[in-house]
């Protein structure tokens, strides 16, 4: 196997949750390098698919993953250890320097993760120059430079497809099938992605403006509204999901016309909306 990504117990009550734009950098990783990947949750990895893995990749992305990312680490290393080990997410960013100076990780994607991991992973494999990899924090030192996610690139992103992770797409099927039976829906997979960032300036919130400057080293940024809509056609048309998950004040931050241009037909689809404001009575008609 040529990549192994493990996703830590990020101790959330439900077993969809996986960081919002995991599938994209994966799927871009699967589509640029060619590599086969397999996705294991931390309580199913199996030793020989970490000592059979050229790659092995974790997130770190919520600060609540430390202590399983940390034995996973220690699982990585007593089995095979020159496995090199990629870690990312926001609590990876923030910490990067010091994960790879305390041995719990080789290299830390910083910030915007999308495309950088997937050169990142190619250079691995292939033996390739790690020294101008563009957001990577390696024992060397990094980043060479900065990468930051532009709309073109978020329109390129695939963030449905997860047969490359089997049990996180039968997690995600039982929760559909749930919530026909029971009409109980809850945050997981699938998510829309609409924007990175939030409008908000929130200290304690990585998605805020203060902090996605400090973290991305960019301003927020939103996929085009017929990229979008076009994810819930592909959600809608897909007979494994009843409903998605959605995050941040789309209905509240974006201008009038990126909302019409995403709600510009009706959908069979239903919701579980997170957001930090009611939307006005105008917006919601």
């Amino acid at each position: 196997m040529d990549l192994l990504y493990i996703h830590p117990d990020p101790q959330m009550p439900h077993d969809t949750v996986v960081p919002m734009g995991l599938a994209g950098m994966i799927n871009h990783a699967r589509a640029a390098t060619a590599c086969e990947v397999v996705g294991r949750y931390w309580h199913e990895v199996r030793a020989g698919e970490l000592a059979a893995a050229k790659v092995i990749a974790m997130d770190l992305h919520w600060y609540s993953s430390l202590a399983s990312y940390c034995e996973l680490v220690r699982r990585v290393r007593r089995v095979s250890p020159g496995t090199p080990i990629i870690a990312g997410g926001v609590t990876a960013s923030i910490f990067a320097r010091l994960l790879v100076r305390r041995g719990l990780a080789d290299h830390v994607v910083v910030g915007d993760a999308d495309f950088p991991f997937a050169t990142l992973v190619s250079c691995l494999l292939r033996r390739g120059d790690l020294a101008r990899i563009p957001n990577v924090v390696s024992a060397g030192g990094g980043p060479a430079s900065r990468y930051c996610l532009t709309r073109a690139d978020f329109d390129a992103l695939d963030f449905m497809d997860i047969g490359w992770f089997p049990s996180l797409l039968r997690a995600a099927r039982r929760r559909h099938a749930w919530f026909k039976r029971s009409g109980v829906l809850w945050d997981g997979f699938p998510y829309l992605n609409i924007s990175r960032g939030c409008t908000q300036p929130c200290p304690e919130c990585a998605g805020s403006t203060g902090n996605q400057r400090r973290i991305f080293h960019r301003a927020r940024v939103t996929r085009s509204p017929a990229r979008v809509a076009r994810s819930l056609d592909l959600y809608q048309a897909n007979p494994d999901f009843e409903a998605v998950t959605i995050h941040h004040g789309f209905l509240i931050d974006e201008e009038d016309h990126y909302v019409q241009g995403v709600l510009d037909r009706p959908r069979d689809l239903r919701v579980f909306y997170e957001l930090y404001d009611l939307p006005s009575p105008r917006r919601l008609q």
